[in-house]
C-alpha cells in the first residue's frame, strides 16, 4: 500500500476535528438523512440484542424508561450526523486538493483508494497499485 500527502489549511483540518462544526454543517436534507441512519441503526442494534438473547431484549425494553430509550436513541442520533458531516468535509476535501492536484499515474488507472484521512495540516491518501499485467486482466 502507498500513501500519497497533500497539504490543506490548518482552518479546514480544525473544522474537520472539531465536534460542534460538523453538526453545524449540516444541512436540513443531511439532517433527515441522518435521522433515517439512526433508525435504521437503533433498529439494527435491538434486533442484534435480541438475537443475542431475548429475555434480555424485553427486560431492557420494559424496564428502561421511555426517556432512557430516548437518550439513547438521541446519541446514535447524534453519532449518524457527525459521521455524516465528517464524509461531506472529506468529500469537499478531495475535490479541492485531490481531483485539482491528482498526478498523471492516477489517471491512467490501476489505482484503488483504500482509506483516506485528515492528520495535522495534511490528507493523506492510501492506495493500492495494481502492476501492468494484473490491470489487462481486469
Amino acid at each position: 500500500m502507498e500513501v500519497y500527502e497533500l497539504p490543506i489549511t490548518p482552518e479546514e483540518s480544525k473544522n474537520y476535528h472539531s465536534f460542534f462544526y460538523k453538526l453545524k454543517a449540516l444541512t436540513l436534507r443531511e439532517w433527515m438523512r441522518s435521522y433515517i441512519t439512526a433508525v435504521i441503526y437503533a433498529v439494527v442494534l435491538c434486533g442484534v440484542i435480541y438475537f443475542i438473547s431475548d429475555t434480555l431484549f424485553i427486560r431492557f425494553w420494559f424496564d428502561t424508561p421511555l426517556a432512557g430509550k430516548g437518550v439513547l436513541f438521541f446519541f446514535i442520533f447524534i453519532l449518524a450526523a457527525a459521521q455524516r458531516s465528517r464524509n461531506i468535509q472529506l468529500r469537499k476535501m478531495l475535490q479541492k486538493y485531490f481531483i485539482n492536484n491528482m498526478p498523471q499515474e492516477f489517471l491512467a488507472g490501476g489505482i484503488q483508494l483504500k482509506k483516506i484521512r485528515v492528520q495535522k495540516d495534511r490528507l493523506v491518501v492510501y492506495y493500492k497499485r495494481f502492476r501492468a499485467d494484473d490491470y489487462k486482466e481486469l
